[in-house]
């Protein structure tokens, strides 16, 4: 065959996609055809060639189209449709007449990849009839390979009867048919591993190898030789019909044959075989006599019966086998014997060492269980544990030792065959799922088909946790991030975290169950526990699948979240109560507060880690569901001052999330806290969708056009009124200072004319405010003078002083100063400073 050339094609758009080709493309399939010169293009090559379209990543998923999929029938479309108008054919060669057709080799190796035959009287190798085909040849070589030898060497009487002349010619009329048979059967390809269905190259490999060892089976060398009354030599070809037996080790895989059965069947064949030959090598001279013979010079072995006969034969097999003397006489039967033994010694090295090997792997999990028991109880010995706790680990090792290696051998299993079969493997686990799960139930075929192309079959042992209450990725490997799973085998428990970190056990789910559906269309955390209590099977799709399914079959969404709205743990209501608490997120309808609760993603910080400080801008709405969180105000001489305390329901953010601001707040982790966010995009993704959301947060924004961003954009969560109203006054006084601090020194002159003209106010209020009780006095009191308005101040200073004493008279400072008081205003009369009230009691 000349040498390929490189198949090229242009531009070429189909219905709804496009072809774009490109240099790093063309050299994969320079490396996937081989470096062989004669490397023959088969439907494989073509297959991965046509599947490099936009929109569809060019891996090894390729190799892995199944016929009957949506993505084996869009290859069937693609293979059939435009990507073949542009093809340059290979030398040689015409895939595609002047027509636009597609030729009808071509057309053929298509099929197969299809999985849709177009080509009459071909025979797949691994069709069923085909198996069944095969039992039938493998039958029948076993009768002959009883049967010739005995024919042969005995030469019995039944072997001159019409009816066993009949047997063997329907034999050699069927083995002829199977050569016809094999003519029109498939192949792989030693050198590419495809399914080879052009007729021509069948031939030409059936020819190259067993076709004529197939050949002189049929052949009648018994009616050839004449008459049995004595040996033709070319009886012997008979013994070709015997070689069918060979396919025995092809058939056994599909009948799941045991090893050891298969070792037994050809150690029987074997020592049948060589005890036949060497009863027709010593039988043509009648020469040899038989060991237990020898005191008698003589024996009458030649005139027993045939049975007898064939079972001394056996018995010298066994000997042969075994390498025990025969005494053979003439040189033939010496040569005979001596190849035997020479043989029987390497039978006997593969046999052993077969048993060997079956049996050390018999007990290898054994061994190493017992070992492991040993430890268990020597361990649980020198802990001194008691004899329940100790039965407990020990039944627990002994039902998972079974079960251990399940999932390593459930990988090995489905690495040994072919993407197809995983299919069908998957269909056949998968099938009860289907019928029991409501969504798959009503789905339509196609997106089914889709499912069950996408699965990855697992193994979960008993308490192994799937999936984890606010964790993003999958806690059995952190490679996946997300997936929908579905229980095939098992049982498991959901439990949710309420917001006091309580678990609550709500449902134990069975086979057919699906679950993890919510944290992929919410792209958020999960939002419950799922743990095995004992073994379970799951299928796992991951995210990129499931996104996939979702863009395909847009219905299954809605049944997704449908199942969703139904769900009303501790969690879920707690996130509602938390989400209500910000303004424009009240009377929204159910579905809306839906999608929020369900947007909402999980952060987790450290204690003593800044969550963010006073130069970070802050562009999400954040709940606090575990922990506190201080607010931090720096002064400008580098003095931080606790403002606020944001605990569990506080949210900030509310403002910040609709205009990015700058923020004069340092958000520090007083301990281990857990936030719960909504970002910017996941917002406005919602908006579009709800009305009234969306109404709501246009209020707001507006509000910010014309009064900017709260300086406080935070809410505290505060149950104690009390302790909330000291943390108001705390936070302004604190702000207020803070405003004062960054004024400059004519602001500081400006506060202090201010005070200055406050105390000239008052002053004039008491001013007047003393004339006016003067004047009353006056019209009053007869004489009266300014010494008696005097001591009318002092007594009346006096008796309200005397009722402060009397509520803290435990305060020994304030007695003192009102003693001192009162002296003032008894030696000072012309004192104007007595209605002044000592500092500590304004």
């Amino acid at each position: 065959m000349e040498e390929s050339k490189e198949i090229t094609y242009s531009r070429a758009a189909t219905e709804n996609e496009e072809f774009l080709p490109n240099e790093a493309e063309n050299n994969v399939f320079k490396r996937d055809r081989g470096k062989d010169e004669h490397h023959e293009t088969t439907s494989y090559d073509l297959l991965k060639k046509a599947l490099v379209k936009k929109g569809l990543p060019r891996d090894a998923d390729v190799d892995e189209i199944v016929p009957d999929s949506p993505r084996g029938k869009l290859s069937h479309d693609i293979m059939f449709g435009d990507c073949f108008k542009n093809f340059s054919p290979e030398e040689g060669e015409n895939p595609i007449n002047q027509t636009g057709k597609i030729s009808k080799e071509r057309e053929d190796e298509i099929a197969l990849i299809t999985g849709k035959k177009t080509r009459k009287w071909i025979v797949r190798i691994n069709e069923p009839l085909r198996i069944r085909w095969d039992l039938i040849i493998m039958i029948f070589a076993t009768w002959n390979s009883f049967s010739i030898p005995i024919e042969i060497a005995f030469q019995p009487s039944i072997a001159d009867t019409w009816y066993y002349l009949a047997v063997n010619t329907i034999i050699d009329l069927i083995f002829f048919l199977d050569i016809i048979v094999t003519f029109r059967t498939t192949y792989i390809s030693p050198s590419s591993g495809d399914e080879i269905s052009e007729p021509k190259q069948i031939a030409k490999q059936y020819l190259k190898g067993r076709f004529w060892l197939d050949l002189l089976s049929t052949v009648p060398f018994d009616f050839i030789a004449g008459g049995r009354e004595e040996l033709s030599w070319t009886q012997l070809f008979g013994l070709l019909k015997t070689t069918r037996v060979l396919r025995l080790s092809r058939i056994t895989m599909f009948i799941s044959l045991r090893e050891d059965f298969t070792l037994i069947y050809f150690l029987v064949l074997y020592l049948h075989f060589t005890g036949c030959i060497w009863y027709m090598v010593h039988n043509s001279f009648q020469e040899w006599i038989p060991p237990q013979d020898y005191m008698f010079v003589k024996t009458e072995l030649y005139e027993q019966s045939d049975s007898y006969k064939y079972l001394h034969s056996i018995y010298s097999s066994v000997n042969m086998l075994s390498g025990n003397e025969l005494g053979p006489r003439k040189n033939p039967s010496i040569l005979y014997v001596s190849g035997i033994v020479t043989l029987g010694a390497i039978v006997n090295a593969n046999i052993f060492g077969n048993m060997a090997v079956i049996i050390q792997e018999l007990n290898k999990k054994s061994h190493r269980f017992q070992e492991q028991i040993d430890i268990a109880n020597t361990a649980m010995k020198n802990l001194h544990i008691h004899k329940e706790l100790q039965a407990k680990v020990i039944n627990y090792l002994l039902y998972t030792q079974s079960n251990r290696d399940q999932q390593r051998e459930l990988q090995a299993f489905k690495k040994m065959i072919s993407p197809s079969l995983q299919i069908e493997a998957t269909k056949y686990i998968f099938y009860d799922i289907i019928k029991m799960n409501p969504i798959l139930q009503d789905s339509s075929k196609k997106m089914i088909e889709h499912v069950l192309q996408s699965v990855n079959t697992i193994l979960f042992l008993p308490d192994d946790y799937i999936v984890k209450q606010g964790e993003e990725n999958e806690k059995h490997n952190e490679n996946v991030m997300k997936s929908l799973y579905f229980i095939s085998k098992g049982e498991c428990e959901v439990t949710v975290r309420d917001e006091k970190n309580f678990e609550h056990s709500i449902a134990i789910i069975e086979q057919g169950v699906m679950f993890g559906e919510i944290a992929l269309i919410s792209n958020s955390s999960r939002t419950a526990t799922v743990q095995c209590l004992n073994y379970n099977i799951l299928e796992q799709q991951d995210e990129e699948s499931f996104n996939e399914m979702c863009r395909l079959y847009p219905e299954v969404v809605s049944k997704f979240k449908h199942k969703r709205s139904q769900y009303n743990d501790k969690w879920k209501k707690f996130l509602k109560s938390l989400i209500v608490r910000t303004d424009y997120f009240k009377n929204l309808s159910f579905m809306c507060q839906e999608e929020l609760i369900y947007s909402l993603k999980t952060q987790s910080f450290e204690e003593g880690s800044i969550i963010f400080d006073n130069r970070s801008k802050i562009n999400k709405l954040y709940y606090v569901s575990e922990g506190e969180i201080s607010i931090v105000l720096q002064l400008d001489n580098g003095e931080e001052v606790i403002t606020d305390m944001l605990s569990q329901g506080s949210y900030f953010g509310a403002y910040s999330i609709l205009k990015s601001n700058e923020q004069m707040f340092t958000y520090k982790a007083s301990s281990f806290v857990s936030l719960l966010s909504i970002d910017r995009d996941s917002l406005d993704r919602i908006r579009e969708e709800f009305s009234d959301l969306n109404k709501n947060l246009k209020d707001y924004e507006q509000y910010i056009e014309e009064h900017n961003v709260p300086v406080c954009d935070y809410c505290t969560m505060q149950s104690n009124v009390k302790e909330k109203f000291r943390l108001a006054v705390n936070r302004s006084m604190i702000l207020n200072e803070y405003e004062n601090k960054k004024n400059s020194k004519i602001g500081l002159l400006i506060e202090q004319l201010k005070k200055q003209n406050a105390e000239n106010e008052l002053k004039e209020i008491k001013r007047q405010k003393r004339e006016r009780y003067k004047d009353s006095l006056k019209v009053n009191v007869p004489n009266f003078d300014e010494s008696t308005m005097y001591t009318i101040e002092v007594f009346k200073f006096m008796n309200k002083y005397i009722d402060k004493m009397m509520n803290r008279s435990h305060n020994f400072e304030i007695i003192k100063e009102g003693v001192k008081l009162l002296q003032i205003a008894l030696n000072n009369p012309n004192n104007e400073e007595l209605d002044v009230i000592p500092e500590d009691e304004k």
